[in-house]
């Protein structure tokens, strides 16, 4: 089940057609758009599980609109293309965009839209690792000024410092940044 689609087309009557295309996943919300501008605007203001543009010539500025979006969301983007499709596929694949004909058969519609599920769920899953990680990181450089601060200040060796914050942590029952926060706090102004 697909929680949000943005379809982007400027024909009115071709958007309804690919929605219902995604009828057999269910989507929870599907919003359309039907210039650039709308689909950033929509971008701007929440994330999509898919964006899906429709491609009518090679060329277009729904191409660069396709390679603004993968450069700038979470969002699996696919292309739906009447002509050119291996000329869009050549530019916009390494970004990692899907490019498939308008012909596509339904089995082909739909093992695409399925590899655009997974990749997000992919893409998702590396961001909160990433956000995890630089959240580790910069904990570890505070950690690491309040250590420089208690040698500094109270002659400390590297090693003491860090026996001196685990100790503290362990008896305030907070976690290490949280002492090297407060050390900080004492100590820098």
């Amino acid at each position: 089940m697909l929680e949000s689609v943005l379809i982007v087309c400027h024909r009115a009557e071709t958007a309804r057609t690919l929605s219902g295309r995604l009828t057999p996943f269910a989507p929870e919300k599907t919003v359309l758009a039907f210039t650039e501008e709308q689909a950033r605007a929509f971008c701007r203001r929440e994330e999509f599980v898919l964006i899906l543009l429709f491609v009518p010539r090679p060329g277009g500025v729904e191409v660069s609109l396709a390679r603004e979006l993968l450069g700038s969301t979470s969002s699996a983007v696919a292309l739906l293309c009447e002509q050119g499709e291996e000329e869009i596929e050549a530019e916009l694949s390494p970004l990692g965009g899907l490019v498939l004909p308008v012909s596509s058969d339904e089995a082909m519609f739909r093992r695409g839209i399925a590899l655009c599920q997974a990749t997000y769920v992919r893409m998702c899953t590396m961001r909160r690792e990433n956000i995890r990680l630089q959240k580790k990181i910069e904990d570890s450089k505070i950690i690491n000024r309040a250590k420089c601060i208690l040698m500094e200040y109270l002659s400390m060796s590297e090693s003491q410092a860090h026996k001196y914050l685990e100790r503290q942590a362990m008896d305030l029952r907070l976690p290490k940044v949280e002492v090297a926060k407060n050390l900080l706090s004492t100590y820098d102004s």
